[in-house]
């Protein structure tokens, strides 16, 4: 695809590797799984199972479910439902969710508090840890405001810089 000299490929595919064992470790620990009961969990215990022969397409769909089916869950659970059903979210419309994504808006005349709780504690419950494998990881949320999909401002949760965001839009 990159159309570069297979000897440079096997360069860089060698060096990434030794970089990341850990990729071809989990490789490995799916291939496994698939072999032992067709069969994998995610951290929130949505089961997959798989038919069809072991092959290297049953192993990218196997490599892809488990960061996939999480961040999907995080979403649903940490995300949307608090939004539908949590009064300090009551300020939010949800727009739309794809994959790994929450659109909604809030309207301005809400101020500028009303902006800031909803983000800030909306960040805090997408990034709560997750236990797996008997390790605790947090997979970090990114933040971006405006007033249109094509004009956004990437916006962490610190005070001044949803105040920043918030004049911006305002003025």
């Amino acid at each position: 695809n990159l159309e570069i000299p297979l000897k440079d490929a096997t360069i860089i595919h060698n060096a990434y590797h030794r970089m990341y064992p850990g990729v071809a470790d989990y490789k490995r620990w799916i291939e496994a799984k698939l072999r032992e009961d067709r069969r994998l969990v995610n951290p929130f215990g949505r089961i997959r199972w798989y038919k069809g022969r072991l092959d290297h397409d049953l192993t990218k769909q196997g490599l892809a479910f488990t960061p996939q089916s999480t961040v999907a869950d995080i979403i649903n659970r940490h995300g949307l439902i608090p939004i539908y059903w949590e009064e300090i979210y009551r300020p939010i419309k949800i727009l739309n969710q794809v994959h790994d994504s929450i659109v909604f808006e809030i309207d301005l005349s809400v101020g500028f508090e009303a902006m800031s709780i909803c983000l800030i504690e909306l960040k805090k419950s997408l990034e709560r840890p997750i236990n797996w494998k008997n390790r605790s990881l947090v997979i970090p949320v990114d933040i971006k405001v405006g007033l249109s999909l094509g004009k956004m401002l990437g916006c962490d949760t610190s005070a001044g810089s949803i105040e920043d965001a918030y004049r911006k839009l305002t003025t």
